[in-house]
């Protein structure tokens, strides 16, 4: 697996469009031939195959004994989107579900009292380079960025599609977080 991130920042912005993937095609313009439908089931199994394909190579166990931030090789990441600290088990489970892999926050969601201080991750929190980062209803603001920038395969999930997240990621899911987080768990426990 490639990363299309690089040094050219003009050639990354126009290939950005190319990797994100809206859940619903009511909500966002299609911009991928994987787009999947709401009518159509077929698109969907196949969406979800596309994207358990790509975490794969790195989805290697069940353990749910979760690594800390600095050594993980796998991080699942959530912000503000979440909307409170009981969400972040959607998380959790996900991270369960990967295994060997740790759960991290914005400062935003730490600020809001969803998390404790030692999961953030940026600039004022841990800096952090994984093979994987799942980004879960992070916006893609500067400080956490510089945090997580250096993950070798970053993977936003968010509903704005004009997030910044967005620009840096390898892969993006343009969806309500609570509808592509369960969905993508149940996918890769299969």
């Amino acid at each position: 697996m490639t990363s299309k991130r690089g040094s050219n920042k003009k050639k990354k912005q126009s290939s950005q469009s190319d990797n994100t993937i809206p859940v619903n095609s009511q909500t966002t313009q299609q911009t991928s031939q994987t787009t999947p439908n709401d009518n159509n089931n077929k698109n969907k199994k196949n969406y979800y195959n596309k994207i358990k394909r790509a975490f794969r190579v790195l989805v290697v166990s069940t353990n749910t004994t979760r690594p800390d931030l600095l050594q993980a090789q796998r991080i699942v990441s959530g912000g503000r989107g979440l909307k409170n600290g009981d969400n972040f088990k959607l998380l959790y489970h996900l991270a369960d579900t990967i295994g060997n892999c740790a759960v991290g926050a914005t400062r935003a969601a730490v600020d809001d009292g969803f998390v404790p201080n030692d999961m953030q991750v940026g600039q004022t929190g841990k800096v952090v380079a994984p093979e994987l980062y799942i980004a879960c209803g992070v916006s893609g603001a500067i400080q956490h960025l510089a945090g997580m920038k250096d993950s070798k395969v970053i993977v936003a999930i968010n509903k704005d599609k004009e997030a910044p997240i967005f620009q840096i990621a390898d892969y993006g899911i343009v969806g309500d977080l609570f509808e592509v987080v369960p969905k993508l768990t149940e996918e890769l426990k299969k």
